[in-house]
């Protein structure tokens, strides 16, 4: 009887601090923690690798990076932040304090970056969201614990997530999309260049425009493959949950492939 008194007043105490924790004026507002620019010529390389936080790439008419990082008071303490910069790229590091992680923390953090609309960039991220939007360069993406989505980005799209699902909006390019815990959404126009998508445990939506040269090859482990928005040739349905053929014609590779949710292409509305 006492154990299990005790049991409950320590699991009050733990969600009191919690609450407590969440509550707590400096987790309810960010603020600035870093504000850096960099003057840089189109092209070039933007590098962020960080151990937690979400990051926004938005394009401007400047030949220059903005970094914004913004943060909570659990994000100052904890995080610690490096720059470095020539004139062929911008690097940016967010590393954790050495002095240990606690699962009470609930530190918020925050990245807003602004590049040239022409400009490569590369982004890891061990805890949060990826968003880009309007950047024409090769883009590199990869989130251990959250969402990606790409919107109007042309050039080489890599995108990889072990935790959440990929959304992208792209023309003209080649497209590589993996997660493994959750669901793919793309949307493509213009000529194809090359696209494979994989997801472990989710469904793979595709819309393609009418005009798309592609030579299909879908398929599923626990779910269904649907196509019949497309006309297929050298269709080979070998059953449900699996469709090898072309489109037009034939082109680049499409290839689509999850264990555990369904398959749909369709048109995509123009």
């Amino acid at each position: 009887m006492k154990s299990f008194v005790f049991t409950i007043i320590f699991l009050s105490f733990i969600n009191s601090f919690i609450i407590a924790e969440i509550i707590t004026p400096g987790n309810l507002s960010l603020e600035t923690l870093h504000h850096r620019s960099f003057k840089i010529s189109s092209g070039k390389d933007l590098i962020l690798k960080t151990e937690s936080g979400d990051v926004t790439i938005t394009p401007w008419a400047k030949e220059e990076v903005e970094v914004k990082i913004l943060g909570n008071e659990r994000a100052r303490e904890r995080m610690r932040f490096s720059f470095n910069a020539n004139n062929n790229k911008v690097e940016v590091t967010g590393k954790r304090d050495g002095s240990g992680w606690s699962w009470f923390s609930s530190m918020n953090l925050k990245y807003e970056i602004l590049v040239p609309s022409s400009f490569n960039v590369e982004v890891s991220t061990a805890g949060g969201d990826i968003k880009i939007g309007g950047v024409n360069g090769n883009i590199l993406l990869n989130t251990s614990g959250g969402d990606i989505w790409v919107d109007r980005c042309t050039g080489t799209v890599d995108t990889k997530t072990s935790g959440g699902d990929i959304n992208i909006f792209t023309s003209n390019s080649p497209v590589n999309a993996r997660t493994s815990g959750g669901d793919i959404d793309l949307e493509y126009s213009g000529s194809n260049k090359g696209i494979e998508l994989k997801t472990s445990g989710g469904d793979i939506d595709i819309k393609v425009s009418i005009d798309i040269k592609a030579s299909v090859e879908l398929s599923t482990s626990g779910g269904e493959v649907n196509s019949k928005e497309i006309t297929l040739s050298n269709n080979s349905r070998m059953s449900r949950s699996k469709i090898i053929g072309d489109i037009n014609g034939g082109g680049e590779k499409l290839i689509a492939r999850t264990s555990g949710g369904d398959i749909e292409i369709k048109k995509l509305k123009e």
